[in-house]
């Protein structure tokens, strides 16, 4: 709930081998020096609770998190919301964490993320968790600066860096659910695209319409040299994780 701080609830960062496979911006994108955001266009002109959440780096969309009905000249997540720590476990091989965003949106009736390390905290599992009030559109995001090969059947893509390549992967969700790809830029439901910072970034995104309960797991698994692809983990429901 601190003023003008960034929607980002659900939010994570990814490293492996010494290199962020998943980035989020801080405060202000990359770049720029701290305070330039409330000197771009309009931002003055904007209503005084909404102005900052006009802009794209700190909007929901601009995070690594998950956002349901984005709506122009709204924020896309409620910036007033309590995203708390529900549940944690931690032993040798494996470790997980699950936050309730049930407040951030008013759209949601529970809404919860879990984050698991599991295959000797190897294998990241994020495992989304929402009931709706009705149909809803929802749109899943995580910023990288790997070069992205998509797969043919749109539920996996391969992300590279230097020599290391690292799986991800739709383990649960929709029918209709596709990793894709796109620049780190507004969505066209976000306000004044025109005056947002160019960021070159790239982000793998998730699209879903007309879902009222959504159950989705995705999974980014490092790939070793000389050896396969690992079988994806079984999904268990959040209420069912636990560490043996």
């Amino acid at each position: 709930t601190a003023g003008h701080s960034n929607l980002d609830a659900g939010g994570f960062v990814l490293d492996w081998m010494g290199k962020r496979w998943v980035h989020m911006y801080g405060r202000e994108p990359a770049g720029l020096s701290a305070g330039i955001l409330y000197g771009w266009p309009n931002y003055h002109t904007k209503k005084e609770k909404d102005g900052h959440y006009q802009y794209y780096h700190a909007r929901g969309e601009a995070n690594n998190t998950i956002i349901a009905n984005p709506e122009q000249d709204m924020p896309d997540m409620y910036y007033q919301y309590y995203a708390q720590l529900v549940r944690s476990e931690s032993g040798e091989n494996t470790a997980f964490g699950i936050i309730d965003m049930t407040t951030t949106n008013a759209d949601f009736t529970d809404a919860k993320r879990g984050f698991m390390l599991t295959d000797n905290r190897e294998t990241l599992v994020i495992q989304d968790e929402i009931k709706a009030k009705k149909p809803s559109e929802f749109y899943w995001f995580a910023n990288t600066l790997a070069d992205i090969t998509l797969a043919a059947d749109g539920k996996s893509a391969y992300l590279e860096m230097g020599d290391e390549v690292m799986l991800v992967r739709i383990t649960q969700g929709p029918a209709d659910a596709k990793i894709g790809v796109m620049k780190a830029r507004p969505l066209p439901t976000s306000p004044d695209p025109d005056v947002q910072p160019k960021m070159e970034e790239q982000k793998l995104f998730i699209h879903a319409e007309n879902v009222q309960e959504l159950n989705l797991t995705v999974e980014f698994v490092p790939l070793h040299e000389g050896e396969g692809v690992p079988p994806a983990q079984p999904v268990v429901n959040l209420d069912n994780w636990t560490v043996a």
